[in-house]
């Protein structure tokens, strides 16, 4: 077939009412996702330099309204006061620390809007008591990276189908 090679003419008004084409769902990410939107899934150093030039105090913000945690609900994951979150300047860059599990926090939305495919699915099931997480809801996890991780696995075995 001749579906592989696609052939565009400026001008040419021809047949202009179809595209042969593969149908392709387009996901738009929300804004605090756009840090690492152009880091591939899995390239570690990428998202290495990420964490070391640090995410602004702006990301956390966006990433809170994005996800729906409340400030105490943050604040417990991120392992500080939340006073210490509130006092924040919109200038400040956040540290090492405090970068790294807000990178890890994203790495997880974005793969569980793509899993899902849209945010709100994905808030609704990270507040809901998941048996393959032991009966534990998925945010109740996200204060570890090893959680972190369990909730990833969790979710690709959602995406490829495999139950247990």
């Amino acid at each position: 077939m001749n579906d592989d090679l696609k052939i565009y003419k400026v001008g040419d008004s021809t047949n202009t009412s179809s595209a042969h084409e593969s149908a392709v769902a387009y996901v738009s990410m929300p804004s605090p996702l756009k840090v690492i939107s152009n880091v591939g899934r899995d390239d570690k150093h990428s998202f290495l330099s990420v964490v070391k030039g640090g995410l602004g105090y702006n990301t956390l913000i966006d990433f809170m309204k994005m996800a729906e945690f409340h400030m105490d609900e943050m604040a417990d994951i991120l392992h500080v006061n939340s006073r210490t979150i509130r006092r924040l300047d919109s200038k400040v860059v956040l540290n090492i620390d405090l970068s790294e599990k807000l990178l890890e926090l994203l790495r997880l939305y974005r793969f569980g809007i793509e899993v899902f495919g849209e945010l709100g699915v994905f808030n609704v099931w990270i507040r809901r008591s998941i048996r393959g997480l032991g009966d534990v809801t998925p945010m109740s996890l996200l204060d570890t990276g090893i959680g972190v991780e369990i909730v990833m696995d969790e979710l690709e075995r959602l995406a490829y189908g495999v139950y247990n």
